[in-house]
């Protein structure tokens, strides 16, 4: 999903891009630590935690805004 996202949309909407692979990534995190956690399985839900700071930490900044060259003064 997130190859899909840079090599077709990046382009076109780079701070959608960015929310929408936040937002898949923190919705895994939140069913996949409680199911880890209501299974007995808390250590997982610890690994996931680390996964999703690595994975999910260099996306909390907006991604940079598009470069629009300007012109330039007439001499």
């Amino acid at each position: 999903m997130i190859w899909c996202l840079s090599n077709w949309a990046y382009d076109a909407a780079p701070e959608g891009v960015r929310k929408s692979v936040v937002a898949g990534a923190l919705a895994w995190f939140i069913v996949d630590g409680a199911g880890s956690i209501a299974s007995g399985n808390a250590l997982n839900a610890g690994f996931n935690l680390i996964f999703l700071l690595i994975a999910v930490g260099p996306l909390w900044r907006p991604a940079k805004p598009d470069f629009t060259p300007t012109k330039e003064p007439a001499s």
